[in-house]
């Protein structure tokens, strides 16, 4: 049996909030290995079809929990604004690797709540 190198994990932390999974996922090099954990809240409600199934993205109330997912797995979540919480873009590197840099901008996230309804929050 032949064993190589053990692979060095980093992690990124992502504050969500104002954001989308969409935007983080289009900002992540889909050629390397990486997946996505943490728990974002969303305005969204979604009953959890079935906690015995283990799936990458689940929700419960307003809670979306994500565990090792990578973008193919989110699809039907990408457009959901987070309204608080935050995520870890977890590399998996491969020994000699170069350390994983991607930029969500400086820019804070856009509002996603209209000037119009504000008075009623």
């Amino acid at each position: 049996m032949r064993f190589s190198e053990p692979l060095a994990v980093q992690s990124v932390r992502v504050e969500m909030k104002g954001r989308t999974l969409r935007g983080l996922v289009s900002k992540v090099d889909q050629r390397r290995v990486y997946f996505i954990n943490g728990e974002v809240q969303t305005g969204r409600i979604e009953p959890v079809a079935n906690i015995e199934l283990y799936q990458p993205v689940t929700y419960s109330g307003q809670t979306m929990t994500i565990r090792h997912a990578r973008a193919s797995e989110l699809g039907p979540w990408l457009d959901l604004v987070a309204a608080k919480g935050e995520v870890f873009v977890q590399f998996w590197l491969k020994p000699g690797e170069q350390p994983v840099y991607f930029d969500l901008g400086n820019d804070p996230p856009a509002d996603p709540i209209p000037a119009e309804l504000r008075p009623f929050l």
